[in-house]
């Protein structure tokens, strides 16, 4: 929550500054290392989830199953059903945190590239701003295209986002964070040329 809460604010305050004229630049490797790591947690998480198999034979067999494994000296124990259950259930609320904190940094990525190619379009004229605009571009292209070559979120989406969601939710979400990825590597891409 406090991520969530940090990232917000730094949404605002972008949003903020690109009104004023004023262009807050962004610590583009922070970014880009947020992205890889979240994004690796959150198609680990997804993957794990779809590998635990809980058994749906009915609870006299789970329990005949679990029963069988353990000795009178472990009754006291979850059994093994009941930890793959707690496994799932604690990943189900962990992995979606994380894909969405996945989202919000490239909504904020997206934002802070939209700022600095408005900003440098504005100021070429202006030679020092337009250098330093440029080199925030440059930083940002060098640290961003590695992390969505990385994550490859063009293609694949965002792990765990879609949970428990009917396919037409999945499939909307999948296309709004590819898209944004796509839209942040045609914007770096233009400038970097």
């Amino acid at each position: 929550k406090c991520l969530d809460a940090c990232l917000l604010s730094l949404k605002k305050q972008m949003m903020s500054s690109n009104e004023d004229g004023y262009v807050t630049v962004l610590d583009a490797a922070a970014i880009g290392k947020g992205l890889c790591r979240c994004s690796d947690a959150a198609r680990a998480i997804e993957e794990r989830i779809n590998s635990i198999q809980l058994p749906t034979d009915g609870v006299l067999a789970n329990t005949l199953e679990d029963t069988m494994l353990m000795d009178d000296s472990d009754r006291s124990l979850p059994t093994p059903t009941e930890l793959k259950q707690v496994e799932r259930n604690a990943l189900l609320v962990l992995g979606p945190i994380l894909a969405g904190v996945v989202e919000k940094m490239l909504v904020l990525a997206g934002l802070q590239v939209r700022s600095l190619t408005q900003d440098f379009a504005r100021n070429r004229e202006n030679l020092s701003s337009s250098d330093l605009n440029r080199k925030a571009i440059d930083e940002f292209t060098n640290a961003l295209l590695p992390a969505l070559q990385h994550t490859q979120l063009e293609s694949t989406g965002i792990g765990c986002l879609y949970l428990g969601e009917t396919d037409g939710e999945r499939n909307e979400k999948k296309l709004f964070g590819s898209a944004i990825a796509r839209r942040i590597r045609e914007d770096l891409e233009q400038y970097a040329q």
